[in-house]
């Protein structure tokens, strides 16, 4: 049996389904239609892998790169990448003047260093002689206004950097004078004070400063434009003389309480062989080969250096014409090429020994010269073959490394040897009078 509800009344039926009529709002017109918002699927819920973009159309890689810009603009763009190389370039040796002058100045007054800076741009970055004159008397000016000692460090720099302007200049004679004055300077205060217990490391500072002051003007009298052998010998066994005397002192005496250091073994090996330098230029080579060998005994067991200097030493040793002893023949050909065969072997022990980082171009190139110098030794008693591997050898390792003048000379051996090197005058007859 089926229960029937009660019919509600229309009027109360619609009156319970809307609000009342205060509330009641009846639209005039829908002007737009509302879409339900989708919800996600419940099979793409998971996270998807990353799948990349995809790739770019190679035109917009191509467009702008080096080989399509060089072929659009043959002449602009190596222009335009020289530009930059030049820039960069000039950049950086910009800073490095800056920081070279920023680490001179730190120990002079603001005015010194002002005029000092001033100075070394006019020598170095922007060229005139006019204002680098000028600058550096106003520096000394300013340095004997401000209290500074003449023989302190600091004035002795400005000073070098004056010589190192007239040099560049052209006046040699200005430079030498400037150093004279320096260097007399200094033994006239050895003179008076030298002897002070209280004064000994002042000492030892003006006297390394007079040894190296000889030197440098020793090499400027050695300029073509100047040439004078007399004054560049004076000065060069003054140095070295000098040098010697006192590291021999200290040897026997011991260092004196405040004298501080002399002269480092580098300092001492460059005068020996400044001195060898002069003597082998004009001939001397038996004085040369001493010189070589005590600046060979101030060098470290493993140094590019000391293959330079043996090499030098095995060529002194070879075209040497030592002093005649009374009762005693002197040294045959033979024997003289075999005391330089000794020297070139070890310099070329040395140089294989030496590894990175302590090898460099000298090891190198002393490679190249140590097997020339064996060709000319074997050249020299005749020994053609020998000479001939030695020279391309030679030849060999000065082109791997790119040594012009070992390729030269190499050559000119070969050249000299010819078909046997019958015939040909060696180096030795040209030299030796035997």
């Amino acid at each position: 049996m089926t229960t029937r509800l009660p019919q509600i009344p229309s009027v109360l039926a619609r009156s319970a389904i809307l609000p009342s009529k205060s509330l009641r709002r009846i639209p005039t017109q829908r002007t737009f239609t509302t879409h339900p918002t989708p919800r996600p699927s419940l099979t793409h819920s998971r996270p998807q892998p990353y799948k990349p973009h995809a790739r770019r159309d190679a035109s917009s890689y191509s467009r702008y790169s080096p080989r399509t810009l060089l072929r659009t603009n043959p002449i602009a763009f190596p222009l335009s990448i020289l530009a930059i190389l030049l820039s960069a370039s000039g950049f950086a040796y910009g800073v490095s003047i800056y920081l070279r002058m920023y680490r001179q100045m730190g120990s002079y007054p603001e005015a010194v260093g002002l005029k000092l800076r001033r100075a070394i741009y006019f020598t170095d970055v922007s060229p005139d002689s006019a204002q680098a004159m000028k600058a550096f008397v106003q520096a000394l000016q300013l340095a004997s206004e401000h209290g500074m000692h003449p023989l302190c460090d600091e004035v002795f720099g400005i000073k070098v950097e004056l010589v190192r302007f007239l040099e560049k200049t052209g006046n040699v004679r200005n430079a030498i004078e400037v150093l004279e004055a320096l260097k007399a300077d200094c033994l006239r205060w050895l003179e008076v004070h030298g002897s002070d217990a209280s004064e000994r490391g002042e000492r030892t500072r003006l006297l390394g400063w007079a040894c190296k002051v000889a030197t440098r003007v020793a090499d400027l009298y050695g300029n073509p434009y100047i040439a004078d052998g007399a004054k560049m010998e004076e000065n060069l066994v003054w140095a070295v003389e000098t040098t010697i005397r006192e590291r021999q002192r200290r040897e026997k005496e011991g260092v004196r309480d405040g004298e501080g250091e002399w002269l480092s073994l580098d300092d001492q090996g460059s005068q020996l062989e400044a001195l060898a330098h002069f003597y082998e230029e004009r001939g001397n080579r038996f004085f040369a080969g001493q010189l070589f060998l005590q600046a060979l005994m101030l060098k470290p067991v493993k140094d590019c250096h000391a293959v330079v200097l043996m090499n030098n030493l095995a060529i002194s040793m070879a075209q040497q014409i030592p002093p005649r002893e009374p009762g005693s023949p002197p040294p045959s050909r033979t024997e003289l090429a075999e005391a330089g065969k000794v020297w070139a072997r070890q310099a070329l022990a040395l140089a294989r020994r030496i590894e990175p980082p302590v090898r460099n171009q000298e090891c190198d190139m002393g490679c190249a010269v140590a097997t020339h110098n064996l060709g000319e030794f074997a050249e020299m008693v005749g020994d053609v073959a020998e000479a001939r591997k030695r020279y391309e050898e030679a030849a060999s390792l000065a082109g791997a490394i790119g040594f012009e003048e070992g390729i030269v000379n190499a050559d000119e051996g070969l050249k000299r040897l010819g078909g046997g090197g019958g015939g040909k005058k060696t180096w030795w007859d040209a030299i030796s009078n035997r």
